[in-house]
């Protein structure tokens, strides 16, 4: 049966009415109301009252209006919400109430303070249902205390937020969930006060910077974080992951310090499985290291060993990120900055496996490096005999064309490989006899400078207490 079908005209403008007005059409959208019923039902429901007590099909419209208008006025409905009385029978019992009412609320304002609260004490309906509406806010404050029902239902909206503050530490959810929103600093501390965790997450974010550090402090407690076991950074992070609404529980610790709780939140934040490093083994730097691979959406668990220091870490991750086989350096006897020298040859491929070795320093290797991205037989120097000063006038002499073979030895160092590479290029240049002195220049140098060596090596071996 089609919407049409179900409903009437009538019928069909009540429910769109109802639409409009935002209220919960379910109460009353149904065939078996008539559209009178529903307007009732309707009229109830956008004045904000408990039409439950006459939304029955054993009532017809005019006894649903006489329950209706009852309840607008605060009176107690139940005396007569009965089906069988009529509407007209219904209507002077309401009139007659209402004038009970009337009477006893005269002689309520004449009464004190003392004589109200004594009142409000005993509990009576009829009473509360008159000093609900006392003019002395205290007076309604005492009667908020007391937690009736049908009276917070009135008070949570009161104009003073003093009683609505009372009416939030009674603790009703449907209060609560009126007042976290409420405009009042002091409505909105009773509602931290209370400690529901919706309530929090909502407040956290307030404007009023006092709303947020209370809604913070609160949260906190509810953690069970003793403040007195974190210091002010540690204590910052645990405030930006509630704010956040990340779960602290994974790094409110004291294991942990500032710096690794703000990788751990950040991963958290980012919505990745921060799992993998949240380990006291990791320092903040190797834990930033992990995240930004698994961030990229890399295999971390290549280098997420506390074995590697952080920049190890980076190296080996900038490598999965360019895709490389990082297998051939991600070892911990690698220094990071040897790794670089890897990365980078494998990023311009070449034979890494000629330097890929941990006797060479990284300085080495970078000679290494520059002489196979040059296209030159780097095994004359790739020795590590040869300091990273001697690979290189090796390497220029070998860019040269020149036969740097003839000093390609330890024996020589820096300078005396300088010079005769220097000779060499005179004897390309055509000037043999001046290539020849040089050499023999050069040669003769270095046997006085190791004679001179031996020399001292010697006289320091027989006279030991001797300085030199």
């Amino acid at each position: 049966m089609t919407y049409r079908e179900k409903f009437n005209i009538a019928q069909r403008n009540e429910i769109r009415s109802g639409l409009e007005s935002g209220i919960d059409i379910s109460i009353y959208a149904k065939p078996e109301f008539s559209w009178g019923q529903m307007r009732q039902i309707r009229w109830g429901l956008e004045d904000g009252l408990d039409v439950s007590a006459y939304a029955n099909l054993v009532f017809n419209e005019g006894q649903m209006e006489e329950i209706r208008e009852g309840l607008k006025e605060n009176i107690d409905v139940s005396i007569y919400a009965n089906p069988e009385f009529d509407w007209i029978q219904m209507k002077q019992i309401r009139e007659n109430l209402k004038i009970k009412k009337q009477e006893n609320t005269m002689n309520c304002n004449d009464m004190s303070i003392n004589e109200k609260i004594a009142l409000i004490e005993k509990g009576k309906e009829e009473d509360l249902d008159i000093l609900v509406h006392d003019p002395d806010r205290d007076i309604r404050m005492v009667v908020a205390a007391k937690g009736g029902s049908k009276d917070l239902d009135i008070l949570v909206h009161d104009s003073d937020a003093g009683v609505r503050t009372w009416v939030a530490a009674c603790g009703r959810d449907k209060d609560l969930d009126i007042l976290v929103h409420d405009s009042d600093r002091g409505v909105k501390l009773g509602v931290i006060h209370k400690g529901r965790n919706k309530d929090l997450d909502i407040l956290i974010n307030d404007q009023d910077e006092a709303i947020r550090e209370n809604a913070i402090v609160k949260k906190l407690l509810t953690y069970k974080i003793n403040k007195e076991l974190f210091n002010a950074n540690q204590m910052q992070e645990i405030r930006l992951g509630l704010k956040n609404d990340v779960d602290i529980s994974v790094y409110a610790s004291p294991e942990f310090n500032g710096e690794q709780m703000h990788e751990i939140r950040q991963g958290l934040e980012a919505g990745i499985d921060v799992s993998i490093y949240v380990k006291p083994e990791f320092n903040a730097r190797q834990m930033r290291q992990i995240r930004y691979g698994l961030e990229n959406e890399i295999d971390v668990s290549i280098y997420a060993n506390p074995r590697f220091d952080s920049t190890q870490m980076e190296q080996i991750r900038e490598g999965l990120e360019s895709k490389l086989d990082v297998s051939i350096y991600a070892k911990p006897e690698f220094e990071w900055t040897q790794m670089t020298e890897i990365r980078q040859g494998l990023e311009t491929d070449v034979d890494i496996s000629i330097y890929a070795k941990p006797e060479f320093n990284a300085e080495q290797m970078q000679q290494i490096r520059y002489g196979l991205e040059a296209g030159i037989d780097v095994s004359m120097y790739a020795n590590a005999d040869f300091n990273p000063e001697q690979m290189l006038q090796i390497r220029w002499g070998l860019e040269d064309g020149i036969d740097a073979s003839i000093y390609a030895n330890p024996k020589f160092d820096y300078n005396q490989m300088e010079k005769i590479k220097i000779g060499l290029q005179t004897r390309e240049n055509g000037d043999y006899e001046s290539f020849l002195d040089h050499i023999d220049s050069v040669v003769e140098k270095t046997k006085r400078e190791q004679q001179a060596l031996l020399d001292k090596q010697t006289k320091s071996k027989n006279y030991p207490g001797e300085e030199h």
